[in-house]
């Protein structure tokens, strides 16, 4: 213990307590309202007040107020001038409490509070009882009376059996949390008002609704065909809301406008040709739950030639029924909708057997999908009986197609080949009237819920209102007006159009509604949110067949079937027709739910969608959908895709005539946990931009992870299974080169090789499968996990392939690599299949004099040997026709290569056979050709690792000027390089301009040579692709001259082997190799450093090894070479401060840009007349 004055600041008040005297730490911050922040904490009991400043820091609760209580008192709270408020709260803390102790804290108010909180548990303000030392923790209590409030703190230990008290529990101190929270409600009862969007629907009829029959003064007739039921109606000064009960067999109008209500009540047929309702409600049943029991049709007549209805800001047309107010229409509910087949039924059943039993009876509509190519083997009948077991159904004619009811186990997953089979019949209908033209004009009646205006009662002033209908089991039967199609009138069986987002007080929503017959889309959804489309069919619709926009819509267990191209439609034959519908068009909604919907049949896609975002979660994850008999499967198109990658997840296609998924987009794309089967080609990846002329690059990639891929299931049969392209008019306008090729056996394809191009290739104005845009610099086709099913040899002839090249693509193929694939029923020859170059190609419009790269620079790396048996690759054989003379025509020999190439330092010519004893891509004696591959199949024992090497010139004039062919030189194997081909349209006429982009294929771990038959680009750019960071290639290419070259990595300069720093001139210089060791400067083939490199002047060889993905620049610095001759002087003078000085002097130019490059002794002449040449470069 330190004692004296040195260790005093001085004497300080103090209190001696008695031992029985307990003193808790009170904390507080956080006060409502803030503007008590600042003031003085004062604090009063029965001895005095304590008061606390406001403080920055504190020990605890800064910034905030701080002060020490005594136990076992009863405190008065307040704040320094800020005793008027009431609305109030803070958070404090009160330490050391223990089991004995307590503080009860009071705060006067100046009203009294609605709302009493104490660490968010309310009090009840009215009921609240005082407070005693013994009350528990937190109890609060409200004197109306004195408008004090008051809280207890303390440190008893939660409710437990009776029993003293301990020593160690007496020590055993606690701290405790308060926060108060009064206020004083804005609204009555603490209630506020209902938003009127949260107010639903009444679902309570009136006791004083008027009679349809009774014609009272809520039937306002314009004449006798005219009626407007108003929203109410003034009888002898007494306004009376006018609710009409529909109590008659049937109505006869040409329009009905409903600003009131109409309830049906009883069976009706009610025949219009406009319904309107205007701000008002139409009724039949509540909801789902109290549906309309007896029999309802609405019949809407009218024709093309029908005058249309102008409603306040949007087209009506006629046959229509306009929903701006409330729509409400229920029909009885069914236990199944939709079922399958249990079993296949061949053509002329009279009877199908169902895998659920329903209760469906005699005399019901019934539809069966197709399970063909065709979507015209969609049949409907009528059930003629029902089983006891409620499953067989009979037919009132027999069947005319085959209707499949099969299913496949296939690796862990099932292939269901199942028709669907959908009830039609509802006991409420729309229905089109039929007319002598009706199937020429297409023009059938239509559900529209809008907004529009009204006037507002007997008031001058407009009001806007906003349509909104709850549609469930109600049957629409030649519904839809073909051609009207646009987002502002689309006249579909039912449209939502500009309705807003779905609330309680504006419902809306489809369910269970079966459209058949139609002459349009079937459901259509524009600005609008949150609808629900479920358990619906859609049968027959020219064009789309659910089409929604908007954002957070479900659309789940709807059936959409045979959708007619509408440029085929009747007897129309419109060859320049290029439009594509689907009959789920959704990729212009946003944060869609899609589950359980099906597309059985539809002449042109199946889906048409965004896909989900690719790191998507299994919250709303897209699931059970599928799509069988469609043209195209699944469509991504360019425009759609969400960035910077797009999934499709879940789904099952079979039975596509071209493709089952399809997707020519900006972004990546994931095709998860999805089964392709009985389809010409299964998947076809196109991925553009970015422009390979802007140089700039992107790693996009295509990806299939858990696939299943089935080339012919079991019960595929040729005869039945197929469509006559000489015959269907749809086929005949899709037209044979926008088909989906067939391989050159006529076989199906389950992967067509991945298209990475610079643009969209415009489809559908051109083939789907189109190459005409310069490849993208970068790409890749990742498989990792697949199971091929069914790949061989048919009973035909043809042959079904895993992999195939694309006709349509002679540029490049970016690399495929393939990792966890399951082979199954799977022939080897099946596997693959690379086609040769066209001959037709090699002419100066396109690849000018020798074959474009695209077919002989295929690389599909095998990573684990799911595919191959053994880890490896398959690579081209890009040598084939070399100087064979039966092949001349593919310009392909030794004579192509660039005579650099064969002509030693000292201007001899090296014979090819001296450098090279292979032709192709490089390889080795674990390459073994396969003749139906047309490849070289590379696993086994010593198998390099294959990846691509993009050479890129980034000059101006890379279209312009050739380089090609580019010779590639690997150990002893010589390939050929002749780029993309001639994209270009000038005119009318070919561009003749090539990229100078070339795509080879190297063998990490190697060295090459390169050479260009032109003069090599004076920048350019080496990417290896899809390689991981230690795989390296080592690159040495010849240049003409020797120049400087830099070399770059992500524009880091990356100084030469043999550079280094003279700290005496301050400057970088090089050193010449010494003779005994050549290659003293050469970067090893394996080295870290990404753009390593070296120039060896004799050979003017620019060394470089590429390390990993990120690309390497080699930059050339313009610059004057001179070669002077020199008497002979020595290297000391040569390189002294004078020489340089005088050079700069004479070139007039500064000495620091002078740099000596290269000093070359010449030993041919005579001892006396030794000199050197000086390369000095400026």
């Amino acid at each position: 213990l330190q004692t004296g004055e040195m260790f005093s600041s001085g004497s300080y008040p103090a209190s001696l307590c008695d031992a029985d005297v307990s003193l808790h730490r009170f904390a507080l911050k956080n006060p409502i309202p803030t503007s008590i922040e600042g003031k003085d904490l004062i604090l009063t009991n029965n001895h005095g007040n304590a008061s606390s400043p406001f403080l920055k820091k504190r020990l605890t609760h800064k910034p905030g107020w701080m002060l020490l209580l005594p136990g076992g008192k009863t405190y008065s709270l307040h704040f320094e001038n800020a005793q008027q408020f009431t609305n109030t709260s803070y958070n404090s803390e009160f330490y050391a409490l223990g089991p004995n102790d307590n503080i009860i804290v009071s705060q006067r108010l100046t009203q009294s509070p609605d709302v009493m909180e104490i660490n968010g548990v309310k009090s009840d303000v009215e009921l609240s009882a005082p407070l005693t030392a013994t009350s528990a923790h937190g109890s609060a209590h409200f004197d109306p009376n004195s408008l004090l409030f008051s809280y207890v703190v303390s440190g008893k230990q939660e409710a437990r059996r009776k029993r003293a008290i301990s020593v160690e529990d007496a020590n055993n101190q606690v701290s405790r949390s308060i926060t108060p929270n009064l206020y004083r409600c804005y609204y009555e009862n603490c209630a506020p008002p209902v938003d009127p969007a949260n107010i639903p629907p009444s679902r309570d009829r009136p006791e004083n609704y008027q009679l349809w029959s009774q014609n009272s003064s809520c039937m306002q007739w314009k004449d006798n065909k005219n009626v407007v039921i108003p929203s109410s109606v003034t009888v002898n000064g007494v306004v009376t809301p006018c609710w009409v009960l529909v109590d008659v067999p049937t109505i006869e109008v040409d329009s009905l406008t409903v600003e009131g209500v109409i309830d049906f009540d009883q069976s009706t047929n009610v025949s219009a040709v406009y319904i309107v309702v205007q701000g008002g409600r139409l009724i039949a049943g509540f909801s789902p739950l109290e549906p309309f029991t007896h029999q309802l049709v609405i019949n809407l007549r009218g024709t093309h030639s029908a005058p249309g209805k102008i409603f306040p800001g949007i087209e009506l047309g006629s046959k229509v029924l306009g929903c701006f107010g409330g729509c409400d229409l229920h029909g009885k509910s069914h236990n199944v909708y939709k079922s399958d087949l249990a079993s296949t039924v061949s053509t002329g059943a009279s009877s199908i057997t169902l895998r659920d039993a329903v209760d469906w009876v005699a005399g019901d509509e019934i539809l069966i999908t197709t399970t063909s190519y065709k979507s015209q083997e969609t049949e409907k009948r009528v059930i003629s009986s029902v089983s006891t077991d409620m499953k067989t159904l009979g037919l009132d004619s027999p069947l005319l197609y085959r209707h499949m009811g099969e299913s496949y186990p296939i690796n862990g997953k099932i292939l269901n080949m199942r028709a669907e089979v959908a009830l039609l019949t509802r006991n409420i209908k729309i229905v089109g009237e039929v007319y002598d033209q009706i199937d020429k004009q297409a023009f059938g009646a239509r559900v529209l819920v809008g907004s529009s205006t009204a006037q507002n009662g007997d008031a001058l002033t407009v009001m806007s209102i906003s349509g909104w209908a709850r549609l469930s089991n109600v049957e629409l039967l030649r519904a839809g007006q073909e051609g009207w199609t646009e987002s502002y009138d689309p006249r579909f069986a039912i449209a939502y159009v500009r309705t807003g987002t779905v609330s309680p007080g504006r419902p809306s929503y489809v369910i269970a509604c079966p459209i058949h017959d139609s002459y349009s889309t079937g459901i259509g959804v524009f600005g609008a949110s949150g609808i629900s489309i479920t358990d619906n069919v859609v049968h027959r619709a020219i064009h789309d067949g659910i089409r929604v926009t908007g954002s957070n819509h479900r659309v789940e267990r709807n059936l959409v079937t045979a959708t007619l191209f509408r440029g085929a439609y009747g007897d129309r034959f419109e060859l320049e027709n290029f439009d594509w519908h689907a009959a789920f068009r959704l990729e212009e909604a946003t944060n869609l739910t899609l589950v359980n919907n099906t597309a059985a049949g539809s002449e042109r896609i199946g889906f048409h969608v965004d896909g989900e975002a690719c790191d998507a979660g299994m919250e709303n994850p897209w699931w059970g959908n599928v799509a069988h008999g469609c043209l195209h499967g699944i469509h991504i198109f360019t425009g759609d895709g969400i960035a910077p990658c797009s999934m499709l997840r879940n789904f099952v296609v079979y039975k596509s005539w071209d493709y089952a998924i399809y997707h020519q987009t900006t972004t990546s794309v994931v095709i998860k946990d999805t089964i392709m089967a009985d389809s010409t080609v299964g998947y076809l990846p196109i991925i553009f931009a970015p422009a390979a002329l802007s140089h700039v690059y992107a790693e996009k990639f295509a990806r299939l992870e858990s696939v299943v891929c089935v080339g012919r299931s079991d019960h595929f049969d040729p005869v039945l299974d197929t469509m006559d392209e000489a015959t269907d008019k749809n086929l005949i306008i899709r037209a044979k080169k926008r088909a989906a090729p067939r391989n050159p056996t006529g076989g199906k394809t389950c992967v067509m090789l991945p298209l990475f191009q610079s643009a969209s290739n415009g489809a559908p104005f051109k083939p789907f499968n189109k190459n005409n845009k310069y490849p993208a610099i970068r790409g890749l086709l990742s498989v990792q996990g697949i199971f091929y099913f069914y790949k061989k040899l048919q009973a035909d002839g043809t042959r079904d392939s895993i992999f195939w090249t694309n006709p349509a693509n002679e540029d490049i193929y970016h690399p495929t690599h393939l990792a966890n694939v399951t082979l199954s029923n799977v022939e080897e020859a099946s596997k693959l299949r690379l086609d040769r170059p066209s001959l037709g190609k090699i002419n100066p419009s396109d690849c000018v004099d020798m074959e474009c790269d695209g077919m002989k620079k295929v690389l599909i790396k095998d990573v684990d040997g799911g595919f191959l048996g053994s880890p490896g690759a398959v690579i081209s054989q890009a040598e084939f026709g070399w100087d064979d003379p039966n092949q001349l025509a593919r310009g392909l020999g030794d004579y192509r290569i660039p005579k650099p190439m064969l002509t030693a330092t000292d201007g001899t010519r090296i014979p090819v056979g001296d450098i090279a004893d292979r032709k192709g891509i490089i390889r080795n004696e674990a390459c073994k050709y396969n003749s139906d591959w047309q490849a070289y199949d590379c696993h086994g024992e010593g198998v390099k690792d294959y990846a691509m090497l993009v050479i890129e010139s980034l000059d101006s004039d890379t279209e312009t000027r050739r380089l090609s062919p580019v010779a590639l030189l690997g150990g002893r194997t010589m390939d050929l390089n002749n780029g993309p081909q001639d994209h270009g349209w000038c005119a009318g006429y070919t561009c003749q301009k090539r990229i100078s982009t070339f795509y080879t294929i190297v063998a990490t771990g190697t060295h090459f040579d390169i050479f260009f038959t032109g003069y090599a680009p004076r920048n350019m750019r080496l990417h290896l692709l899809n390689v991981e960071s230690p795989k390296t290639v080592r690159v040495a290419i010849w240049f003409a001259k020797p120049e400087r070259l830099d070399v770059y990595q992500e524009q880091i300069y990356v100084h030469p082997e043999n550079a280094y720093y003279d700290t005496v001139r301050k400057v970088w210089n090089t050193r010449r190799p010494a003779s005994s060791t050549p290659d003293q400067y050469k970067p090893p083939i394996d080295s870290k450093v990404n753009g390593a490199n070296y120039i060896d002047l004799t050979t003017r060889l620019l060394y470089i090894t590429v390390v990993g993905t990120k690309p390497v620049d080699i930059k050339t610095v313009p610059m004057i070479l001179l070669t002077i001759g020199f008497p002979a002087v020595s290297i000391n003078d040569f390189f002294g401060e004078a020489l340089v000085q005088n050079l700069a002097t004479y070139l007039n130019v500064p000495s620091y840009k002078i740099r000596v490059v290269d000093v070359v002794r010449e030993t041919s002449r005579r001892r006396r007349d030794l000199r050197y040449l000086f390369f000095i470069g400026i």
